[in-house]
């Protein structure tokens, strides 16, 4: 029986996206292979490539970024799955953009002179090179973060696990008249059981993003940190409870905010060996400060954090980091009178959080022009 000229035409059409379907692999891992090698510094393995047209999605399998000049067998990232999709909430906003889920992965730092810890490189551009469409949303599910110092006595180890984070409306497709309409999550569970809990509101449009972040961290035993506090601060604690709380505001380059370390129970503090006095400056403060004031059942402090940052070429997390670890040691400095003094920032007068109201007001009578103007424009419409 003759075929007519539909049947043939959809005949071509099925074997064109039978074809497509079967090369879709060769060049989709082409082009994985091709930005991975791109990342300087860093070699990679990769296992597999998979791709799920009916969800819109492909995944990287087991995803391994070595250093290149250390010869570590432990990887510095560990991905077991990386899926890259549509992000099909997003769709009912009427957008096509994509998400990427890290699933179990694992983050390796060291405490190596030598070693940049990732500092160096942009991550977000390969993110964006591997997801063919705009990234909008972020997830980590089940992750890891670890640190190690084999150059301390004993070795440092510090190690975050049940790492779940997400990010946002990155590119601002839900509509948002805040200034700050994209947020982030973070929870982890901290060596001693420590509870860590990060909330961040974010404008990422910026070259120098505007951030508001929130960081708890809770109820941690200190006896669990023992081999990390007499490698670093040269101490040994016997027994103590050690919170942190923190808010911090980064606008135009500008951060204010406060940071407030609390322990409690505090008991059995000694001296022991410290690492090299070049690396422990910020430490040597906190040693001194327990020491002095271990007989104490509670020691807290609130103490204010500013910085001002000209150069919006920057990398944000290395400006944040130490913004808050200069803040961090500040908590523990002696005075001259022997005491800490109790200081409060970010109140109703700070000149940050009169900027952000006056902002937040500004974007509040314009979201209500605008839908005082589609009102009318609706009304007229309908007349």
């Amino acid at each position: 029986m003759k075929l007519s000229k539909k049947v043939w035409i959809l005949i071509a059409v099925a074997a064109i996206i039978f074809a497509a379907r079967l090369s879709m692999p060769y060049f989709v891992t082409r082009h994985v292979n091709k930005v991975l090698a791109a990342i300087p510094g860093y070699r990679y393995t990769l296992s597999d490539v998979d791709i799920y047209l009916y969800r819109g999605a492909y995944q990287l399998k087991e995803l391994r970024v070595f250093k290149e000049n250390e010869n570590n067998e432990s990887p510095f990232i560990y991905i077991p799955v990386i899926d890259l999709s549509v992000e099909w909430s997003a769709v009912l906003d009427a957008a096509l953009v994509g998400q990427v889920t890290f699933e179990n992965s694992e983050l390796n730092f060291t405490g190596s002179k030598n070693s940049t810890n990732g500092m160096d490189v942009d991550w977000m551009q390969p993110i964006r090179a591997l997801m063919p469409l705009r990234v909008n949303r972020i997830k980590i599910t089940n992750g890891r973060i670890a640190y190690y110092d084999s150059t301390t006595v004993p070795h440092a180890e510090l190690v975050l696990n049940s790492v779940n984070a997400s990010a946002e409306n990155l590119l601002n497709i839900t509509e948002d008249p805040g200034m700050l309409p994209a947020s982030a999550h973070l929870a982890a569970v901290t060596p001693g059981n420590g509870m860590l809990g990060v909330k961040i509101k974010m404008n990422v449009a910026k070259s120098f993003p505007d951030l508001e972040i929130n960081l708890k961290f809770e109820n941690a035993d200190l006896k669990a940190w023992d081999d990390f506090l007499k490698a670093y601060p040269g101490i040994h604690i016997q027994q103590g409870n050690f919170n942190l709380y923190t808010e911090v505001v980064m606008m135009d380059g500008k951060t204010e905010g406060y940071i407030s370390p609390v322990i409690e129970n505090l008991k059995g503090v000694s001296i022991g060996k410290r690492k090299a006095d070049d690396e422990r400056a910020g430490w040597k403060s906190i040693s001194t400060f327990l020491l002095a004031n271990q007989s104490k059942d509670r020691l807290s402090t609130r103490v204010p954090i500013t910085s001002v940052t000209s150069d919006s070429t920057v990398a944000v997390v290395p400006v944040l980091w130490n913004v808050l670890w200069e803040g961090f040691v500040k908590a523990f400095e002696e005075k001259r009178e022997g005491t800490l003094k109790l200081k409060t920032v970010v109140n109703e007068d700070s000149g940050i959080v009169k900027q952000l109201e006056k902002k937040a007001k500004k974007e509040e009578r314009k979201e209500r022009r605008r839908k005082k103007r589609e009102e009318r424009k609706k009304k007229k419409e309908e007349s």
